[in-house]
């Protein structure tokens, strides 16, 4: 299992948000690929309904207590965490490693980290999955 330094983790996310292309909405951690990766509107699309799905068979949830915003490289970023499980009972599936490249201290989670540019398009996203 590759170890995960809080600097690099910093690093790696500073550069992966700093190049992120007008049609991307996200960031996130590819956890075969270990490596960051950035969601567009069509993949986060397929991600939502997969999770929708996945919510409704109580294997996953969105709690909204746990968005919140950081900065990276002086703005704004908005997070949305994907767990598995249900509020009441959740399932181990291993730290986000970009959680430990947050400037405002480490966000040590047991879950999906997903890092949005947008506040609207996270509310939106976990609106739709806990329908």
């Amino acid at each position: 299992m590759p170890t995960y330094y809080p600097e690099k983790m910093t690093a790696l996310l500073q550069h992966t948000a700093a190049n992120i292309q007008p049609n991307e909405l996200c960031i996130s951690w590819h956890r075969v690929l270990q490596k960051a990766v950035w969601g567009n509107k069509k993949s986060l699309e397929e991600d939502m309904r997969n999770w929708r799905k996945l919510k409704r068979q109580n294997k996953l949830f969105i709690n909204p207590e746990e968005h919140r915003q950081v900065t990276i490289n002086g703005e704004p970023w908005h997070i949305l965490i994907v767990q598995e499980g249900t509020m009441e009972d959740t399932k181990e599936c291993g730290c986000d490693p970009l959680g430990y490249g947050i400037d405002e201290g480490m966000l040590m989670v047991d879950g999906y980290i997903y890092f949005f540019r947008n506040k609207v398009n996270r509310d939106m996203v976990a609106n739709y999955v806990m329908k």
